[in-house]
This record gives structure tokens, sequence and C-alpha cells, in this order.
């Protein structure tokens, strides 16, 4: 899953992870984990992949007939 960086967190906020590689404004693929920890907590946007369009996770999807 690809992340923008917004900022980084404090060291204590993700000790289970090395953020140390992540510089603010840059793209990275990333575990879906990570990506949902870092994106929630607000330090990363995710980034739609060439042909995927972005979807809103909690609207339902409309029926294709």
């Amino acid at each position: 899953m690809q992340i923008r960086i917004k900022s980084l967190p404090n060291d204590k906020e993700f000790e289970e992870y090395d953020l140390t590689r992540f510089r603010a404004g840059e793209v990275y693929e990333v575990s879906p984990r990570l990506a949902s920890l870092l994106v929630v907590a607000g330090y990363a946007e995710t980034v739609p992949t060439r042909g995927q369009k972005a979807e809103a996770a909690d609207w339902p999807r409309k029926a294709r007939s």
C-alpha cells in the first residue's frame, strides 16, 4: 500500500516499527497495517495507485447492472 508521509511521529509512538527511513512529503510502499496506523494517527495519507479510483471505505458500493 502506498502512503505519503505528512509528518513524523515521535520515537515512542511507533516503537515497534523502524521509521527512520521515512521523510515528510515522500511516498512509500508499506504494509497495510503500518499504513492504517499512520493514516489514522494523521501522519500519512494514502496514495491511489495508477488506475485505482479513490473510494470511501464506509460507503456502500453501487450495484453494477
